[in-house]
C-alpha cells in the first residue's frame, strides 16, 4: 500500500537503497533463519552485497530458524555468534 500512497518515501525506506549510504564503516550482523519465508536468507545475502565497502557485514544464517526466532529455535549459535560480534563492535565505540 506504501507503493500507492507515498511511492517516493517507500522507496527510501528499502534497506538495499539506503546500505551503501551508511558512513563510519560500522559492524553489521545480519541474521536470517533458513525457515523464513518472510524476509530468506538471501534478502540478507542481496542486502550484504547491497552494503558494499560501505559497513563491515557479517552474514549469519540458522537452520530450521522461523522469522523473528533465532534466540528462541537457536540460543546456543545465536549467543555463540552475537555475544562476540556485540564485544568487538561495542569495543570501536
Amino acid at each position: 500500500m506504501s507503493q500507492v500512497v507515498w511511492p517516493s518515501l517507500e522507496r527510501n525506506l528499502r534497506p538495499e537503497r539506503q546500505a551503501a549510504m551508511v558512513k563510519g564503516n560500522p559492524s553489521v550482523l545480519l541474521i536470517h533463519g533458513d525457515a523464513d519465508i518472510y524476509t530468506p536468507p538471501h534478502f540478507g545475502e542481496r542486502l550484504q552485497r547491497a552494503f558494499g565497502a560501505a559497513a563491515k557485514t557479517e552474514l549469519m544464517i540458522l537452520p530450521g530458524v522461523d522469522h523473528t526466532f533465532a534466540y528462541r529455535d537457536a540460543a546456543d549459535a545465536y549467543g555463540a555468534r552475537v555475544i562476540p560480534f556485540l564485544n568487538e563492535a561495542l569495543r570501536k565505540i
